[in-house]
């Protein structure tokens, strides 16, 4: 089979583990070396946070494949533009998709030489919590003031125009004002941040919210708001808590959460009561 891969330990033979919506997958070799397919790293432990990818299935009812990567390039360029995963089956040689990926990033070089990128175990997984709001941008800038009125609480705003700088409650909301993109981060513990705050949160002692999602319910317009911490991170393949002071002040920034606004709309929802109103049963 034309552009088949093998694993590392000389094996092309898998099972095949696939969320297809979300463009990841799993390859487990016969002698039972697990890697990821693709990019699929970088989004996995989001997506297993939900439950385990289905395993891929013959109509035969088999579950062992060959399995092959295509690729489409840009033009004139070696930059991959997007990946094709597909599989034969191993008992009646029948062939179907896995999943189809555009890549949107440079270089893709890795994409070409590891399609297969070995883990020693996929489903370590960490303890996340994310809330979502329908707020108004005023119900942020609430939130920014209440944050910073805790104990050693440090505010950090980033946007694309500038990398994450530490502000005070008062400049972070007129950073807000000013910035249709942008992330949040809080912490109260010591924390070197990275150049991108979006998905640092999955390791580091912060609790995040970043730019809205902008939905047209049938009732109206509205923005959607995620507020996401971990209570664990994967260090050298061990889970662990994260420190003991930040998970109290996260818990402090979630009850307050939990206290000023309403969950009507379901677990873990924080929402303006005047917005779930307006936009009820539009979803």
């Amino acid at each position: 089979m034309a552009g088949s891969i093998a694993c590392r330990c000389g094996s092309a033979v898998f099972t095949v583990h696939t969320n297809a919506l979300e463009g990841v997958g799993l390859a487990i070799c016969a002698e039972g070396h697990p890697s990821f397919l693709l990019d699929s790293r970088d989004v996995w432990a989001t997506v297993i946070q939900s439950g385990r990818p289905r395993k891929l299935r013959c109509r035969c009812k088999n579950s062992t494949f060959q399995v092959s990567v295509g690729y489409e390039f840009r033009d004139g360029s070696p930059t991959v533009r997007a990946a094709h995963v597909r599989a034969r089956c191993a008992a009646c040689g029948a062939e179907r998709s896995v999943f189809d990926v555009d890549i949107d990033y440079e270089p893709t070089v890795d994409l070409l030489e590891r399609p297969l990128d070995p883990v020693d175990d996929p489903w370590l997984k960490a303890k996340w919590v994310e809330l979502s709001g329908l707020w108004m941008r005023t119900d942020l800038e609430c939130l920014l003031r209440f944050v910073g009125t805790l104990s050693h609480a440090r505010i950090v705003f980033a946007s694309p125009q500038q990398g994450p700088r530490e502000l005070s409650a008062e400049d972070a909301s007129h950073a807000l004002r000013g910035s249709n993109s942008f992330d949040f981060a809080f912490t109260n513990v010591p924390v070197t941040l990275p150049e991108q705050l979006h998905d640092a949160w999955k390791n580091l002692p912060l609790v995040h919210v970043g730019t809205p999602t902008s939905i047209r319910y049938s009732t109206g317009p509205g923005e959607l708001h995620y507020v996401s911490y971990a209570l664990e991170r994967i260090e050298g393949g061990v889970v662990t808590r994260q420190p003991a002071p930040f998970l109290g002040f996260a818990t402090r920034i979630r009850s307050w959460l939990e206290s000023e606004f309403v969950s009507d709309r379901g677990k873990n929802t924080v929402d303006n009561r005047h917005e779930y109103q307006r936009l009820k049963g539009g979803w």
